[in-house]
């Protein structure tokens, strides 16, 4: 169901009518004023002029104040209001459109060149670790090799900043121009329901013509109680709306509106409330059996109908309440409210495409017309929807989030953490920063999706979700102990999933507690036979144990769930390569390497393979590769001496053997190395 479908303001659009028509009456006179000073033979004096004209005159002077002071917005609010009065406003319509111009220019500009600064300060870092890479030998490698993994940390999170930035800039650009498009659309809109309510108030005057002086005096009585009701009404005084409703029924029994309205006051003070329900359906009802007619009863029924979830009955009623009334946004948005809630996504589509049509101020019915494309599978019209939601209201989180959600979900994670931004700024919820920190996760921005998960967690500590995100991410940091007691409180909430119970054998394997690792493995792959994780993870901990046939028999199963993996190959391929079933190790180590090519790692784990198998050439090709993808795998180093050896090629492994030691005099197998030198 949309988030966004609220019975109770649905009335008070509706009750904007009695405001619009006020507007009607101040903006004809304002355009009666305006065209006869300008058709006057001499320059109105300045006593001359309305106040409505003068307003707009001082507003004008300040919008183009405004404009020249770059404070756009300011300027577009003071033209808004204008416009509202007089759409056909000529002067006011292109100095909002020069406004707009220069808003959009000014922000280009500036997009421009926040991306000249962050190329500037991608490229510096990427200098600076190339720097690192070539340090001298002499260099302390330890320090080397972690300032180097800073710097490209630093490097990647300024490329996604960059294209973060890049990502907004397109966001503002495009709520300016549908905000632009929209403004064209209110302003036909406000012209039709001027024209509407002219037709209404002549339709009134002429029907009141045809009564007599007596009866006459009596409807309008009638209206102006019922109008003091629907105010009073407003500022939620409905005991006191209902008694000028009474005194209008009592001046006519017979009058369908006053029945009507009194079915809307009970309905409008608590629908949660039976006895109200049952009151508002009553009236309904009679003013149906007066006045067939009349579309406020229908509607009101339908309301009543679908918040006591009779679907079928509510679109009964909203239907017909849309047939004799077809000029009103919110029976129509009421319609397809109902609709959807009922399943019938189609029809809801097309309720809130015409409720738009009339009314395109409307942000939560943009809200559930994208919320039933989505429904429909129509991602790239619910985007659209939603873009244009928060281009009626820039404030609208729910929107945002939605937006995030799917740019999420089509793989377009820079615009999904521009929108999911949006929503926590504006609403700082558990989901909102739960999404924002997964997609940060998903980029392997690990420290930034750390802020987020923790917020989540803050805010939702019994959540086992938040529990479990926040360990994944402290494992990616490599902080195993403050994992630990997350993890394990994740499994507590919520024993019986596989992803919870893996994570933590994973947090324990960690940490050294084997044992406990593979108890909590085995668990989580009998809770979810398709979940591939703990399969993968048993079979590196029996590799480590040196128990292959143990390890296969997990990471064949792996396999057959997903024969592509990097994992499951590169695992297979040290489980053979320690049965020494060459052939097979060297199959799954090369698809691994496919997989991945400049992955150092996986280019050693076919060297050991190779070597095995005495393809010494195939070796060193393999371990120089991995060399040259990570200067600092010492392991390689020495895997290439000893190939080098076994070549016959000693004086090349002197030299790489005693490179090894200049770049890392403390390495863990160095004892290793100084032995295979003073044998050469």
């Amino acid at each position: 169901m949309p988030e966004e479908m609220n019975k109770g303001s649905v009335t008070k659009r509706q009750r904007m009518l009695i405001i619009i028509g006020g507007i009607i009456l101040v903006g004809l006179a304002g355009v009666g004023t305006a065209i006869w000073v300008s058709r006057s033979s001499s320059p109105a004096n300045f006593q001359d002029v309305s106040p409505a004209q003068k307003r707009r005159d001082n507003a004008l002077l300040l919008a183009r104040d405004y404009l020249e002071n770059e404070e756009y917005d300011r300027g577009l609010n003071l033209l808004e209001q204008i416009l509202l009065e007089n759409p056909r406003d000529t002067e006011v319509t292109q100095l909002r459109d020069e406004i707009l111009a220069a808003k959009r220019n000014q922000e280009e500009q500036r997009r421009q060149q926040e991306l000249q600064d962050l190329a500037k300060q991608n490229q510096e870092l990427q200098d600076a670790l190339q720097s690192i890479r070539n340090s001298s030998a002499g260099e302390d490698p330890e320090v080397a090799a972690l300032e180097a993994q800073r710097a490209a940390a630093e490097a990647r999170r300024a490329e996604a900043a960059a294209r973060e930035r890049e990502a907004q800039a397109e966001q503002q650009r495009l709520e300016l121009e549908q905000a632009r498009q929209l403004a064209a659309q209110r302003e036909a809109e406000l012209e039709r329901q001027r024209q509407a309510e002219l037709e209404r108030q002549q339709a009134e005057q002429e029907r009141l013509a045809r009564l007599s002086a007596q009866e006459a005096e009596k409807q309008r009585k009638i209206q102006q109680l019922l109008e003091q009701a629907r105010r009073d009404q407003e500022n939620d005084q409905y005991s006191q709306a209902r008694q000028k409703i009474t005194e209008a029924m009592n001046l006519d029994s017979q009058e369908a509106l006053v029945y009507a309205r009194m079915a809307e006051n009970y309905f409008e003070e608590d629908p949660a409330n039976q006895v109200n329900l049952d009151q508002s359906i009553a009236n309904a009802n009679r003013a149906i059996t007066l006045n067939p007619d009349l579309w406020e009863s229908y509607y009101t029924l339908g309301r009543i109908y679908e918040e006591t979830q009779q679907f079928d009955r509510a679109i009964q009623e909203l239907k017909k309440a849309a047939d004799l009334n077809t000029t009103n946004a919110d029976v129509l948005f009421a319609l397809g409210n109902a609709q959807y809630r009922a399943g019938r996504f189609e029809e809801a589509k097309g309720s809130y495409e015409a409720s738009i049509f009339l009314d395109s101020t409307n942000e939560r019915c943009f809200y559930n017309l994208g919320a039933a494309y989505e429904q429909l599978g129509d991602q790239r019209r619910a985007l659209d929807a939603y873009q244009k939601a928060v281009a009626v209201d820039s404030s609208y989180a729910a929107a945002y989030y939605r937006l995030g959600r799917i740019n999420q979900s089509r793989g377009d994670l820079d615009r999904a953490v521009t929108h999911l931004r949006k929503a926590v700024e504006l609403n700082p919820s558990a989901a909102h920063t739960r999404a924002l920190g997964t997609v940060l996760f998903t980029q392997n921005r690990y420290q930034e999706s750390l802020e987020y998960f923790k917020a989540a967690l803050d805010l939702e500590p019994n959540q086992a979700v938040n529990n479990y995100n926040y360990a994944t991410v402290l494992i990616e940091l490599e902080r195993f102990e403050e994992a630990l007691p997350v993890a394990a409180k994740s499994v507590q909430l919520e024993p019986g999933r596989a992803q919870y119970t893996y994570t933590l054998g994973l947090v324990a394997h960690k940490l050294g507690g084997v044992d406990q690792a593979i108890e909590y493995l085995t668990t989580s792959v009998n809770q979810d036979r398709r979940y591939i994780k703990p399969y993968i993870e048993l079979g590196a901990i029996y590799n480590e144990l040196n128990q292959p046939d143990e390890a296969l028999e997990y990471l064949l199963q792996a396999y057959d769930l997903d024969e592509n993996s990097i994992e499951v190959n590169a695992n297979l391929a040290t489980s053979y390569r320690l049965k020494a079933v060459y052939t097979d190790s060297l199959r799954h180590a090369n698809k691994a390497v496919s997989q991945k090519p400049n992955d150092p790692e996986l280019r050693y784990n076919l060297a050991l393979t190779q070597i095995g198998m005495e393809d010494y050439s195939g070796a060193r090709s393999s371990l120089e590769t991995s060399i040259n993808l990570d200067g600092n795998f010492f392991k390689a180093y020495h895997r290439l001496g000893e190939v080098l050896i076994a070549q016959d090629n000693k004086d090349r492994a002197r030299v790489v053997l005693e490179d090894l030691l200049k770049r890392n005099a403390n390495y863990e197998d160095a004892s290793e190395v100084r032995d295979l030198l003073a044998g050469l």
